[in-house]
């Protein structure tokens, strides 16, 4: 296991060293010791020949390196790195495509498992669409869960292919991320992400979307575990505390997304009123809170914004906790409870 180094120590031309033909599975970790092993273990078994899989570490404290050195110390289909302490997953990310050495990146969470022929389907697609990132369905799967619930049908209502355009991308998410499959050559536009964000699942098929077309498989390419661990916000056993934590961070995300793309005026008022709602969310006193909610509310008003969001912005100016309790009744909706 290597310690990753700092972020801009390599310096080699990337074209020396890619191989077209890879195909590089990239998968973060922290405190994975009892799935990990599972998931690069669905990367090797791949039908497509030739693949690696790169696994940073984010500083687990766990026996999650362990378990990575005792199953995989000197495979060379394998490369292992870690942080010296957790840094957070978009820097995991980051640190893995830039390891990677395949022609084709494929994302994968240290907790999910990849179906056989996924890299040989999404690599058809991508030609056949001409498309420059694929995604796809997954399977969820986990302690109590019975028969194949099939999450992008339940979660976004997709349940054909089709592809995503930046607007529809930009408004509500309709990926899921360790489904996540792109051509090198798409990549620059993704990474370096900034580590502050949490919503990396969010922003690679955006910022791929702002390149091309984006095309969804109505076909499981993923097997996603459910366990009271997952961070994604349809998580329904996470608390308000964590809850409010991620909030928080999307606010780097859309000061991202003002700062890297260009924008029409309906889409530029989208993103201020999410930052704007986000930092609602954050204040604790109920006075300064509604206060600073009337005097943005224009921009919860503006033509960009669809009327949802308004109403989230609202809620937000009324309570943090009250926001809390739609996002979990909403979530729930999606899960078809």
């Amino acid at each position: 296991m290597q310690e990753a180094p700092n972020s801009g120590s390599f310096d080699r031309r990337r074209e020396d060293w890619v191989s077209n033909e890879f195909v590089s599975f990239i998968i973060p970790v922290f405190n994975g010791e009892k799935f990990v092993c599972d998931a690069v273990d669905s990367c090797l078994g791949q039908t497509w020949p030739d693949v690696e899989v790169v696994v940073t570490d984010d500083g687990s404290t766990d026996s999650t390196l362990e378990a990575l050195n005792r199953a995989y110390r000197g495979n060379p289909r394998v490369k292992l790195f870690s942080f010296p302490k957790n840094r957070g997953k978009v820097a995991a990310y980051n640190h893995c495509y830039r390891e990677s050495s395949g022609g084709y990146i494929a994302v994968l969470d240290a907790d999910d498992l990849s179906v056989p022929d996924r890299a040989a389907v999404s690599i058809e697609a991508l030609e056949r669409h001409r498309a420059v990132m694929v995604c796809g369905d997954a399977i969820r799967f986990g302690d109590g869960i019975a028969g194949e619930e099939r999450l992008a049908r339940e979660w976004f209502g997709l349940d054909r292919d089709a592809d995503l355009d930046f607007d529809s991308l930009l408004k509500r998410p309709k990926v899921l991320g360790p489904t996540v499959f792109a051509g090198r050559e798409i990549c620059g536009a993704i990474f370096p992400m900034d580590e502050r964000m949490s919503h990396q699942d969010w922003w690679m098929p955006l910022a791929a979307a702002s390149r091309g077309t984006v095309r969804h498989l109505d076909r499981p390419l993923v097997r996603y575990r459910l366990h009271g661990a997952n961070t994604s916000r349809v998580n329904p056993s996470l608390g308000f505390d964590r809850w409010l934590d991620l909030t928080t961070r999307e606010i780097f995300y859309y000061e991202q997304v003002l700062a890297r793309f260009d924008l029409t005026r309906g889409q530029d008022d989208f993103c201020r009123c999410r930052i704007r709602m986000f930092q609602l969310l954050q204040e604790k006193d109920s006075f300064k809170r509604w206060q600073e909610g009337f005097s943005g509310a224009g921009l919860a008003l503006g033509p960009g914004v669809p009327l949802r969001e308004r109403m989230k912005y609202f809620a937000a100016m009324a309570s943090p906790g009250l926001s809390f309790r739609a996002s979990r009744a909403l979530a729930g909706l999606r899960r078809g409870a």
